[in-house]
C-alpha cells in the first residue's frame, strides 16, 4: 500500500475536514479532535486501526499539524517504536 498523507477526518473526529491522517501498510497516524476529549490528539495504530495508542494532545490546530508530522517521521524511521499511551482520562 502506498503511503498517504492527507487532511481528512478520523472516524471519531467532530469535524472531519479538520484532521491529519497518514497511512502506510498497517500503520495509521491520525490527528483529530475526537468527540470524547474535544482536544486535538494524535493516535497511532500499528494494526490497521484495530488498537490505538494516543501519544500526544495539542491546544490548537497550529500545534497539532507539526505534532502529527513529528509522529509520522518517527514511525517511518522506526515502525516498531514502543509507544506509550498518554492516558487522557487518568493523567499522572
Amino acid at each position: 500500500m502506498a503511503a498517504t498523507l492527507s487532511i481528512m477526518g478520523g472516524l471519531n473526529s467532530q469535524n472531519r475536514s479538520n484532521a491529519f491522517r497518514f497511512e502506510k501498510d498497517e500503520l495509521i497516524v491520525d490527528t483529530v479532535i475526537p468527540f470524547d476529549t474535544q482536544t486535538w490528539e494524535t493516535g497511532i495504530s500499528k494494526d490497521n486501526g484495530e488498537k490505538w495508542t494516543i501519544v500526544e494532545q495539542y491546544e490548537s490546530e497550529d500545534k497539532a499539524k507539526p505534532g502529527h508530522e513529528k509522529w509520522v517521521k518517527a514511525m517511518q524511521k522506526d515502525p516498531n517504536k514502543k509507544l506509550s499511551d498518554i492516558n487522557v482520562w487518568n493523567p499522572r
